[in-house]
């Protein structure tokens, strides 16, 4: 990308919407609503005029979640502007201050729709915004402890999706669980996004994203035994697939990635380190499916499923033309 700020030109319209577009990472956005469907559809029992909550809920997630993309591109304009000079802010496409008034009126209109949901969500929606901050201008440099906020952040949404539905801080064990399961895969694949600009091979954190599917998945399924015996196996086979993916995908990147040369992979992902990455990412909505079909409210939980790999297949389309990592 060419860097017009560098030379004094101002970027034209164009170029100032495909910088947007750019820091927004639009493919990531699709893998946001099932992170609260699912902590919502696990609580039991639901009460039916909670459902009306579950769409503004959605939309604080992914408000809170757009205003973090936002504001951590303005805390990387430094670094970017040395090792990254064509994205967005470095490149002179994106203003900071229009990035920064974009961050807080995501934020703000988090907090607005958070309040009319009541004051259990307002603070799991606060809590939130305060593990964004946190990572976005403390933690995201420190090795472990940057992917840890990351993950925490990703796990909150399920947690949040759960308060919408409880209207209470209760969480039950089936939904800690897989707020655990999806922090702890979200742990492992920012860790391996470490090195994607590097051009090194990876060693021991190729491993981690599958192994985190399994580890996460064994505790998920154990807090779903007895009671869900019969959606069990839906949720098996997420995860299990899942990880396959990931295992497979974890070892072309670590290993340069070397050129695969199969229709359905190419579909998948771009012959790419971040490509690589926004696959594994991508995974996640994955198991949200298995995850959703799991709990307990039919037919929403079936529903929940297929839309989610609708948004799946929405997440690998817009990921060939977007950037997602």
């Amino acid at each position: 990308m060419e860097n017009t700020h560098e030379k004094g030109l101002r970027p034209g319209w164009s170029a100032r919407v495909r910088g947007w577009v750019e820091m927004l990472r639009i493919p990531n956005l699709f893998t946001l609503p099932g992170d609260v469907i699912i902590g919502f559809l696990l609580t039991t029992p639901t009460a039916r005029e909670s459902f009306a909550g579950l769409g503004p809920g959605i939309a604080v997630g992914v408000l809170l979640y757009t205003g973090g993309l936002i504001l951590n591109d303005v805390a990387d304009a430094e670094v970017d502007a040395r090792e990254r000079p064509g994205r967005p802010i470095p490149s002179g496409r994106v203003g900071v201050a229009p990035a920064v008034l974009a961050a807080s009126l995501c934020f703000l209109g988090a907090a607005m729709i958070a309040v009319r949901l009541g004051p259990a969500v307002l603070w799991a929606a606060l809590s939130l915004l305060f593990l964004v901050l946190f990572y976005d201008l403390f933690a995201k440099d420190l090795r472990i402890v940057g992917p840890a906020v990351m993950g925490a952040c990703r796990g909150f949404h399920v947690l949040l999706g759960a308060t919408i539905a409880s209207g209470q801080g209760f969480l039950q064990p089936v939904v800690i669980c897989a707020a655990f399961m999806i922090g702890l895969y979200i742990f492992s694949v920012t860790l391996l996004a470490s090195h994607e600009v590097s051009r090194d091979k990876v060693g021991a954190p190729r491993v981690f994203p599958p192994l985190s599917l399994i580890l996460g998945g064994l505790m998920f399924v154990a807090s779903l035994y007895p009671d869900q015996l019969d959606n069990i196996g839906r949720a098996v086979a997420a995860i299990v697939l899942s990880a396959g993916i990931a295992m497979y995908a974890s070892t072309q990147f670590a290993d340069n990635l070397r050129p695969v040369q199969h229709p359905v992979w190419n579909f998948m992902v771009p012959q790419s380190r971040p490509g690589t990455i926004g696959l594994l990412i991508s995974l996640l909505i994955v198991v949200q499916a298995g995850v959703a079909v799991a709990s307990p409210h039919e037919p929403w939980n079936v529903m929940a499923g297929f839309l989610l790999l609708v948004m799946w297949l929405l997440n690998r389309l817009t990921a060939r033309f977007l950037y997602a990592s």
